[in-house]
């Protein structure tokens, strides 16, 4: 399986699970931040609807994107590095 088929079944796996840890906080609360927008808009899980996705600064997008936790159970969050380079040249693309 090449890796463009790997991080589609990743892609595909994060988007069932990723969202596990939080699915009990369906009624919380989400509070639009100050910022540029990009006019792009992103699933948030403990919302469960599509946010606009706001940049602190125009023209710079950047994100978080956790490591191996190696003295916790493993995660899908660990496979994100693998599909990074397919998505961040199309958010290039918009921003």
């Amino acid at each position: 399986m090449n890796l463009f088929k790997k991080s589609n079944v990743l892609f595909a796996l994060s988007r069932k699970w990723q969202c596990a840890s939080v699915r009990t906080q369906s009624n919380a609360k989400w509070i639009l931040p100050s910022g540029h927008d990009t006019n792009i808009y992103v699933y948030n899980c403990i919302t469960k609807k599509k946010v606009p996705l706001i940049l602190k600064n125009p023209n710079y997008a950047s994100w978080y994107m956790c490591g191996p936790t190696v003295y916790d159970s493993a995660h899908i969050g660990h496979a994100w590095y693998a599909i990074d380079e397919r998505f961040n040249p199309q958010l290039q693309r918009f921003c």
